[in-house]
């Protein structure tokens, strides 16, 4: 089942954006082994807007953690994926996990998540920082481990040369091409400044260009846009 609205974004390399004024984002960090908490937890403090509150080793201590996490950001192995993944759920948070793939997707789809990620265990500190961002506004976002397994017809990408932009983003760069600024775009779609923010940046970074104008008039080259 596709969750109503929710935006993907297919490939890391695509949410290495920055998300102006974001509002803080509460991150407990999951892992069984404490060398890996404590990496996880260097990567992420002291990058804004991002507070750690805390680290627990398994679904057992998610249950019992007193404060209310935004993004769960989880490392785990595949034998305890589904009792931890569920548990998670129950927070009726979003979730960024390490170390699963492809295997991974159709429970993420079916679970109530806010947004959720599956990235390599291997991705850098921006790339967890970035994939964190994207989750706190309720997007998706997908590592070349698990894309090649997710559903197209849930993404509904454009599929135009080299170019791939989802139906939001197609939205999106039309209301560009009206001339709509990004408070607008968000006011019209019924999404927030930082998400509209977000998707105009995602839009650009996938068209290979550094501002509005230029998004607009590859978008016309390449058959995106109707004007």
């Amino acid at each position: 089942m596709t969750p109503a609205g929710r935006n993907i974004v297919t490939g890391i390399e695509d949410v290495g954006v920055a998300i102006e004024n974001q509002d803080l984002i509460r991150v407990l960090i999951l892992s069984r082994y404490a060398s890996v908490r404590i990496g996880l937890r260097a990567m992420l403090e002291g990058r804004e807007p991002i507070q750690v509150i805390g680290e627990v080793g398994g679904a057992h201590d998610i249950e019992s953690f007193p404060l209310a996490p935004d993004v769960v950001l989880c490392e785990v192995e595949e034998e305890a994926s589904d009792a931890i993944l569920r548990s998670i759920a129950e927070l009726e948070c979003g979730i960024v996990v390490l170390g699963l793939g492809a295997e991974a997707v159709p429970c993420l789809i079916q679970m109530p998540f806010q947004g959720w990620a599956l990235i390599p265990r291997e991705s850098s500190a921006d790339e967890i920082v970035a994939a964190v961002q994207a989750v706190a506004e309720g997007l998706v976002v997908l590592g070349a481990c698990a894309t090649a397994a997710f559903p197209v017809s849930f993404a509904e990408p454009a599929l135009l040369g080299e170019t791939v932009l989802t139906s939001r983003e197609l939205e999106i760069l039309q209301l560009m091409a009206e001339g709509l600024p990004n408070k607008q775009i968000a006011l019209g779609l019924g999404i927030s400044l930082h998400t509209a923010k977000f998707h105009v940046a995602a839009i650009l970074a996938k068209l290979g260009v550094a501002s509005r104008t230029e998004a607009v008039t590859n978008g016309v080259r390449q058959g995106l846009l109707h004007l």
